[in-house]
């Protein structure tokens, strides 16, 4: 499954809802998610913006943050927390960066990260990649 077609499953969003929200054609969309075409730098904008997501977050992929938080729990243990991105513009909240948090952090979390226990943040990875990245046959 592509990054666009996981990415508009998360946000409920057909891909004739996407192309007419977006200003492009059907077939465009399709051909985008088969990998038999690119998108251009100005549909990729519309796309991104049009699904609520940024560049740093896409593609939707949590095995890279699944071998960060594993890295994590081995250093800091389960019942520690880390910093997770979320990304709450789909029906769900979509974890899209995992890092080590700091006291002040726990307190205080940059924008748009959320303070959460290693173990409850494997248990959402596990469950988006579930979800939302398992191998789906056409």
């Amino acid at each position: 499954m592509s990054w666009l077609a996981k990415a508009r499953n998360l946000n409920g969003v057909t891909a004739k809802e996407l192309s007419k929200a977006v200003g492009l054609s059907l077939n465009y969309i399709q051909q985008i998610e088969s990998g038999r075409r690119t998108m251009s730098a100005a549909a990729l904008a519309r796309v991104y913006q049009y699904l609520g997501y940024d560049e740093r977050e896409l593609p939707l992929d949590s095995m890279p943050l699944m071998e960060k938080l594993g890295e994590l729990e081995r250093r800091l243990g389960e019942e520690a927390f880390c910093l997770c991105r979320v990304n709450n513009s789909s029906r769900i909240g979509y974890i899209t960066d995992v890092v080590e948090a700091s006291e002040s952090d726990l307190k205080n979390p940059p924008d748009s990260y959320e303070p959460i226990r290693i173990r409850y943040a494997r248990n959402n990875l596990e469950a988006q990649m579930i979800l939302f990245e398992k191998p789906y046959d056409d």
